[in-house]
């Protein structure tokens, strides 16, 4: 690495998992106008850093987009783009500028409760995805979850920001069921929700833009596979783990 230009920050102390990548990623942003930002147990394909500096190029001044996401939760997408918008986020491999970092929404109780009292019927799809969103909230704000995404996904719903997602996947998250993952040590959990798999081969990156209009078949069905876990895939994976596990 003595040919690249780098910096390492280091702390004095132990901060735990939101403080510290929050810290890190407002210091980046003092020299940097625009991030791509990997976490530990990402393994992102080439293909994603020039989809997603492709994208951040695009879209800088587009104050409805808040992120560009390399992971596609749902493998690949039946869409007629090579990528597409979501009100969904997730940052394994994501990207996004500096002015929409410093802009995001706070989430502390005062937020938190303007939030509950709009109109959350034109957020979410349902009321179990709504309750699953504002019990993870609440365990942020009042049960001291040490997680900082939650922050972020929260800001995108307060705020109505889409986020941009490839047609394929193209990070491999290797931390999802490993034993000593923080927050993903679940095997079984996460492979009824996601494959996990990068399918870059497939993923062009000959990108133009296009105005952000959330893809709501995408998401429904994210809603339903994600959320819910009532998919055909689900159904199937999960029938036939439980096969394996009496074995």
């Amino acid at each position: 690495m003595d040919d690249l230009n780098y910096k390492t920050i280091y702390n004095d102390k132990n901060l735990g998992c939101k403080r510290s990548v929050v810290n890190a990623i407002d210091k980046c942003f003092e020299f940097h106008d625009e991030l791509i930002i990997l976490e530990d147990d990402t393994l992102p394909s080439l293909k994603f850093f020039g989809f997603v500096e492709k994208i951040l190029k695009l879209y800088r001044d587009n104050d409805n987009i808040n992120l560009v996401s390399g992971y596609n939760y749902l493998a690949k997408t039946k869409t007629t783009q090579n990528f597409y918008f979501s009100k969904y986020t997730n940052i394994w491999g994501w990207g996004t500028w500096k002015n929409q970092w410093n802009n995001r929404i706070d989430l502390n109780s005062e937020t938190l409760n303007s939030f509950k009292n709009s109109d959350l019927n034109n957020i979410f799809h349902s009321d179990y995805e709504k309750n699953y969103f504002l019990d993870r909230f609440d365990e942020v704000v009042y049960k001291n979850l040490d997680t900082w995404d939650y922050g972020l996904v929260f800001s995108n719903f307060y705020q109505k920001k889409l986020s941009i997602y490839p047609k394929y996947n193209l990070v491999k998250n290797i931390g999802l069921g490993h034993d000593k993952a923080t927050h993903t040590n679940n095997y079984f959990k996460y492979l009824i929700s996601t494959p996990n798999k990068k399918l870059s081969i497939f993923q062009s990156n000959q990108l133009g833009y296009i105005e952000p209009v959330v893809n709501y078949s995408v998401d429904e069905k994210f809603h339903k596979k994600i959320i819910l876990k009532n998919s055909l895939y689900n159904r199937f994976v999960y029938r036939l783990l439980k096969l394996f596990r009496r074995i």
